[in-house]
């Protein structure tokens, strides 16, 4: 089994770890690191945010007895990293599935998905929502999810998806009565997601420079500055290719980055995950042993192929 996940304060990580484990193992790969490897990233000029030149590969394989995606919604829609990540690979399997997390209303993002699943040409096994503490600050308290999901009722969410998928079950897959909706959300996504850290954050002087922000960032959408000569702290600086995940303001050690309109000041990180944790998602996951389309058409053997 592979299982991919896109992840900005730990839910979909904990689930799709919670899926292998369930499924008796499996491989898990970051698609923040995939796209990362891959060059689809925000970054410009085909680089990546420490300056160093990245591959670009389209088409790439994935083959398993079974392939799955976890990922958080936004807007009612697939996020901007998945939607790169689906329309760049290619899957063969004989079940494929994918376990969205939401916090308020998920359910047409089952028709965003299916709609990707056909320009792709594959068709999902299973698609299976799962409720898990929201982060998006502009809209809840965080405070309020924080003690509307204790630890044992995210475990237990998790594991009723996990379980799920361990048993191959099938279902979720057909248009649900809300489609409708999906055009006016990609649209909402879009306009919200193209300039969301500079309309948005604000760093405030308890920021101590630590960078952790710039290390969780999935993006690699935010850069340390050095500071001035009356205070040498470096300070965190938005690029403006933000994926909207909230990773940076959620993880701050010193709660030092405001988000416009938030609900409180209250934030929230998977407590199975931690901050440290979320940094696992931008490590290298060796993308380059993955086969192109084209080559495991054209080439009989099984070794892999470089980025390139």
């Amino acid at each position: 089994m592979k299982v991919f996940y896109f992840t900005g304060t730990g839910n979909s990580l904990f689930l799709a770890e919670r899926i292998c484990e369930a499924a008796g193992g499996g491989d898990l790969v970051s698609i923040a690191a995939f796209l990362r490897e891959c060059g689809e990233t925000g970054q410009k000029d085909g680089e990546s945010g420490d300056g160093k030149a990245i591959g670009w590969r389209k088409d790439v394989l994935i083959e398993d007895e079974a392939v799955g995606i976890v990922f958080p919604v936004y807007w009612v829609s697939v996020p901007a990293p998945v939607v790169k990540f689906l329309r760049q690979i290619r899957i063969e399997s004989p079940y494929i599935f994918a376990v969205p997390t939401f916090g308020g209303f998920g359910l047409p993002v089952h028709d965003h998905l299916r709609e990707l699943a056909r320009e792709q040409k594959f068709h999902f096994s299973l698609i299976a929502g799962c409720k898990m503490p929201d982060n998006f600050v502009p809209w809840y308290d965080l405070g309020k999810q924080n003690r509307r999901f204790p630890q044992g009722k995210i475990a237990a969410r998790a594991d009723r998806a996990a379980e799920l998928v361990a048993a191959r079950h099938v279902g979720g897959t057909g248009a649900t009565i809300l489609r409708p909706l999906l055009p006016l959300a990609k649209r909402y996504s879009t306009k919200n997601a193209s300039d969301f850290d500079t309309r948005y954050f604000r760093v405030e002087a308890a920021c101590t420079g630590c960078g952790l922000c710039a290390m969780a960032c999935p993006a690699g959408n935010i850069r340390m500055e050095g500071g001035s000569a009356s205070d040498s702290r470096s300070r965190p600086a938005f690029c403006g290719m933000c994926w909207c995940c909230l990773a940076c303001t959620n993880v701050c050690p010193q709660n030092a980055i405001r988000c416009e309109g938030e609900k409180s000041k209250a934030r929230y990180v998977n407590p199975f995950v931690g901050a440290q944790g979320l940094l696992a998602q931008k490590a290298p996951h060796g993308v380059a042993a993955f086969e192109t389309v084209e080559a495991h058409r054209t080439t009989p053997t099984t070794e892999s192929l470089p980025c390139a």
